[in-house]
């Protein structure tokens, strides 16, 4: 009777424990899917933006060092005018940006943007802060999607299947 009982326990343990994975698969699907389809919506809603000319006044290589060793960033910053109102913002593309532990590929994106360069700043007309120096839908923003996605659906087909199969 000891050995059924202990038996049935410990179905009970790992079914919750499949079930808390299954979920938290679910969850970071979701998640991803969330920021990623936030990132697209802008890139869409940027269409409607008009352009400006503005200037580069500060491009350099940002780094920061933790456990992991080194982050390398370009640090970007532009001004620029939208109805007689001077603007200066840092927001090169609507991911966030390059943060990467290859120094090479933030360096490149530093060399883009050369200080006083001339170059068109997309920024939204009803909120003219709101800017950016790419309105390009990037790698980045297509792989949260993409992984996210994917991972909703295996997370929802788990719970489908966990539920299914619960009672057998």
């Amino acid at each position: 009777m000891t050995d059924i009982a202990a038996n049935d326990n410990s179905k009970g343990e790992s079914g919750c424990l499949i079930f808390f994975l299954v979920f938290m698969f679910a969850g970071f699907g979701l998640v991803l899917t969330v920021m990623g389809a936030r990132q697209v919506l802008n890139y869409f809603d940027s269409n409607d933006w008009e352009s400006t000319s503005g200037e580069i006044i500060r491009s350099q290589l940002g780094i920061t060092t933790d456990s992991d060793g080194d982050t390398y960033r370009p640090e970007v910053a532009y001004e620029y005018v939208v109805n007689d109102i001077r603007y200066i913002n840092d927001r090169l593309r609507f991911d966030g940006g390059i943060y990467s532990s290859n120094r090479d590929n933030a360096a490149r994106k530093v060399a883009q943007y050369e200080m006083g360069m001339t170059v068109s700043v997309f920024y939204d007309p009803t909120d003219p802060q709101e800017a950016v120096l790419e309105r390009n839908l990037t790698t980045g923003i297509q792989t949260y999607l993409g992984v996210g996605i994917i991972l909703l659906a295996i997370g929802i087909f788990l719970i489908i299947y966990y539920f299914r199969h619960q009672g057998s």
